[in-house]
């Protein structure tokens, strides 16, 4: 266990995080039609998830033998999940102008924007939860001794708090303004995701199920 590398990859998914949120906020803008609505809805669900995520991780992450593969599979399958949202999100914009008009005379604002957060939260809530299960995993792989309990959480935040700024930073200065596509944010925090997870699975040394992996990704290599 590298506590560097931990380090790292919390950061990585800090960015990732960020850059997941506000690619979802832009995404949810072509349904809602107001980035207000949008970016509290999104918020909303993100923190639900993060803490739904901690909650179930937390009493995992002290039984675990392997944290650090464990923390590798979790990141995948939040970047995996998050993955799929972007077609799911291409398609609800046509879809929800469709129910809309269906119920042209019934349609309230309060219920056209429970509908909107219901859809919403049925595509990001299952990527955020996993997002929250890393919490538990990273406190439980930094952490070594009661004595540097402080130290090592504190060192673990900052560089997901340092990743959290970087990933603001990058989609509203680089990566919108260098593409001027909506979905790449999403798709670059995706990948980034896997890639870290990848990197994290890989460099475990201690499951034995890993060799198997390692040497499969060697031989392609």
């Amino acid at each position: 266990m590298r506590p560097a590398l931990i380090a790292a990859a919390f950061g990585i998914s800090g960015m990732v995080n960020m850059c997941l949120q506000l690619g979802w906020t832009r995404a949810l803008i072509l349904s809602l039609g107001s980035s207000t609505y949008a970016f509290s809805v999104v918020v909303g669900i993100f923190i639900l998830g993060l803490s739904a995520g901690s909650a179930l991780g937390a009493p995992l992450a002290g039984r675990l033998k392997h944290p650090q593969a464990a923390l590798g599979w979790t990141m995948a399958a939040a970047s995996g999940l998050a993955l799929l949202t972007i077609p799911a999100f291409g398609v609800l914009a046509p879809e929800f102008a469709q129910r809309l008009a269906a119920l042209e005379g019934a349609m309230t604002f309060p219920r056209f924007l429970l509908h909107g957060a219901l859809w919403a939260a049925v595509l990001v809530f299952p990527s955020t939860v996993f997002m929250g299960m890393t919490f538990p995993l990273v406190g439980r792989l930094v952490v070594r001794d009661v004595e540097g309990l402080g130290r090592s959480v504190g060192n673990a935040y900052f560089a997901n708090t340092l990743g959290s700024i970087a990933g603001t930073l990058l989609v509203g200065f680089v990566i919108l303004p260098l593409t001027g596509n909506l979905w790449a944010p999403l798709y670059i925090a995706a990948g980034s995701g896997l890639a870290a997870a990848l990197a994290l699975i890989l460099l475990c040394p201690s499951a034995p199920r890993l060799r198997i992996i390692r040497a499969a990704v060697a031989g392609l290599l």
